[in-house]
């Protein structure tokens, strides 16, 4: 007992001589669940809704404050079928949006935000991609790059989710997409890929082997009264046989 009386005020001394954090600089950066949350897909092929919307977590590296403070958000382009503002996405210096969402409230160190994308016939003819970074202004710097961009693309057709897994469910394609729509109902979208086949995968892998087996038989009775079914390059529609 002794040898702990001694020892406990050498770590109080140590404690009381740690440097109180005093750095008042403030940075943002998207709050990634997941590494793959960096890109998201959205099409509009699921609904005829005239909007959508992305939402991300904008976190806050710093001290809260005692005013509310304007997320500087900005377009990032990548050459290459680039999202127009006004076209493609409500632009980020939207009066409505700053007033209701693009900002870290008072107190607080975090903000899930929308990134509201809009369908046009353009969407039918190709995807385009919004990617968005965090900028600067008199309340923020930006953060590390690594944690400051965000991809989205934007689709009026189906598009192969994010996390596509193709030992169950083999090579992507749009009629595969849209038979297993039909087939189970489901959408096979980001979604669904990101919490329900993960989950899964994950924890019961027998009810993904169930749905492929679905998949299959749904295939051999479609293609006993129709024929094969092929994708637009010609390769026909196949899901793994285990």
């Amino acid at each position: 007992m002794a040898v702990l009386v001694i020892i406990a005020p050498l770590f109080i001394a140590c404690e009381e001589d740690l440097p109180v954090y005093q750095n008042e600089g403030c940075w943002l950066k998207f709050d990634y669940e997941h590494s793959a949350d960096t890109l998201t897909n959205k099409s509009f092929a699921y609904h005829e809704m005239p909007t959508d919307t992305v939402w991300v977590t904008v976190q806050l590296m710093g001290f809260p404050s005692e005013q509310d403070r304007i997320i500087p958000l900005k377009q990032v382009p990548v050459g290459d079928h680039d999202a127009v503002p006004d076209e493609h996405y409500v632009p980020f210096d939207d009066k409505e949006l700053i007033q209701k969402y693009y900002f870290i409230p008072k107190g607080e160190v975090k903000r899930k935000i929308p990134i509201v994308l809009k369908r046009t016939l353009s969407l039918k003819e190709a995807n385009y991609t919004l990617r968005l970074t965090i900028g600067e202004n008199e309340f923020f710097s930006a953060g590390s790059k690594e944690v400051i961009h965000k991809r989205i693309v934007i689709a009026d057709q189906l598009i192969q989710p994010n996390n596509w897994e193709e030992y169950f469910l083999g090579n992507y394609g749009q009629e595969k997409h849209r038979f297993m729509i039909r087939t189970t109902g489901f959408k096979w979208d980001d979604d669904f890929m990101d919490n329900v086949w993960m989950y899964y995968q994950q924890y019961d892998q027998n009810y993904c082997f169930h749905l492929v087996g679905v998949l299959n038989r749904a295939l051999a009775e479609y293609e006993a009264e129709h024929g094969t079914l092929y994708e637009a390059d010609g390769e026909p529609v196949a899901f793994p046989n285990f």
